[in-house]
């Protein structure tokens, strides 16, 4: 489930697991795109490759989120995160 696999990469991310963790996000976004937690996978992805140090990844996803997602909750920290790195 979407759910299942979202919590995977969250246990991942907390573990540092940082590529393996963005592997699980990447096929919520990929697999279900129009899912509520799309935004959130993607927001996390970012914040990812940020602690993997690949800011102009983060940023890529951030500008991404901002356009795909712009009413989203996600899209207002992502607008936040741009303006840090």
């Amino acid at each position: 489930s979407i759910a299942a696999r979202f919590m995977m990469g969250e246990c991942l991310f907390s573990q540092k697991e940082y590529d393996k963790a963005i592997m699980q996000y990447q096929k919520i976004i990929s697999q279900h795109p129009g899912d509520a937690k799309a935004p959130t996978a993607m927001f996390r992805q970012g914040e990812a490759f940020e602690k993997l140090s690949d800011k102009e990844t983060a940023k890529v996803i951030y500008k991404k989120i901002i356009k795909q997602h712009g009413s989203s909750a996600e899209s207002e920290k992502a607008q936040e995160k741009l303006t840090k790195l």
